[in-house]
């Protein structure tokens, strides 16, 4: 039980720091899709140099991510929380996608 627990934990730190890593190597990004497009294509071919191990950290780390922009948030929110929201959901969702990909 413990073991799975720290492993789970595990992971998510090595997709948080993968994600940080590749973060810095990447483009900002915008949280449109057509603005993002040479983020996402350096994106791809980064994570296909990954390990499998730190791939499946990445993936737990964005589905995590994913899960607290969608349900984590308060509901009465300004209009642009609202905004940071979409956008951030927009990153987190077209990587995530990518990594599913290469998985």
């Amino acid at each position: 039980m413990f073991m799975n627990v720290f492993s789970r934990f595990y992971l998510l730190f090595v997709g948080a720091r993968v994600w940080r890593d590749l973060d810095n190597q990447l483009p900002e990004p915008h949280g449109v899709m057509e603005d993002d497009t040479p983020r996402l294509n350096k994106f791809k071919s980064l994570v296909a140099k990954l390990s499998k191990r730190e791939r499946r950290g990445l993936l737990k780390w964005l589905e995590l991510q994913l899960w607290y922009v969608n349900n984590a948030t308060p509901d009465l929110q300004t209009a642009r929380e609202e905004e940071l929201e979409r956008k951030w959901r927009q990153i987190y969702d077209t990587h995530l996608e990518i990594v599913k990909s290469l998985a």
